[in-house]
């Protein structure tokens, strides 16, 4: 069995794995590292989206309670623990907050060896399943939903089971990926050998014949012209 591969952190770069854990990580995905000794709080700020202002904003921690207590706490690593964060642009009074609940411990601080742990268990609101409305636009009902539900598969670490829903997706839109092929060979000197080629590719109904051949189009494609 191979060994487990554990990063070496300076303080900095940890707090990077931190806010990039919070920001986008699935819950139970476990940051495992050595170093850092001095880092002991979650960063200062994060970058989320809020529905709220309908973009991506800036968040600061708040102060809050600790798991389970009711003392108040700015140091994160002692184990089982939550903290929040809140919309800096959201009116006052009204700023939208989401809440962390996670575990965080390095034992035997101080040592070359001492390992560190970091893995979310609960988030509230849910990491968001926002779809951008460009691909909102060209999904029917059935493909939104196969996609929304592939994400919530990946929020919860469940990333079997996110590539099932994806691929239902690609299946279903595969032939207008060969229509956009079909759009760039009309405007190429091989227009009509590679449409009759799209064509029998389109009314096959064998699926990896089809993604065989967009990839194999694609990675031939000419760059194009900047």
């Amino acid at each position: 069995m191979a060994e487990e591969k554990i990063e070496q952190f300076t303080n900095e770069q940890l707090e990077d794995q931190l806010r990039t854990a919070l920001e986008s990580w699935p819950l139970y995905r476990k940051l495992r590292y050595r170093g850092a000794d001095d880092t002991n709080s979650l960063p200062e700020d994060i970058l989320l989206y809020c529905g709220r202002c309908e973009n991506v904003q800036r968040w600061n921690r708040e102060i809050v309670s600790q798991f389970g207590g009711t003392s108040y706490r700015t140091e994160h690593k002692i184990g089982w623990t939550d903290a929040a964060y809140k919309c800096q642009n959201c009116p006052k009074g009204r700023a939208s907050f989401v809440q962390y609940y996670f575990y965080w411990y390095q034992g035997d601080s101080g040592t070359a060896a001492a390992i560190g742990d970091f893995f979310k268990v609960g988030q509230w609101p849910p990491l968001e399943e926002r779809v951008p409305d460009a691909l909102k636009k060209v999904l029917d009902k059935e493909d939104l939903d196969f996609y929304k539900n592939a994400l919530r598969m990946r929020n919860y670490n469940m990333g079997i089971a996110a590539v099932a829903y994806l691929r239902r997706v690609v299946e279903n839109r595969i032939n207008d990926v060969l229509d956009v092929l079909a759009e760039a060979a009309q405007e190429s000197s091989f227009a009509a050998e590679e449409l009759k080629k799209i064509k029998a590719v389109k009314e096959s109904y064998r699926f990896d014949a089809k993604i065989d051949y967009a990839a194999k189009a694609s990675a031939a494609a000419p760059a194009p012209i900047r």
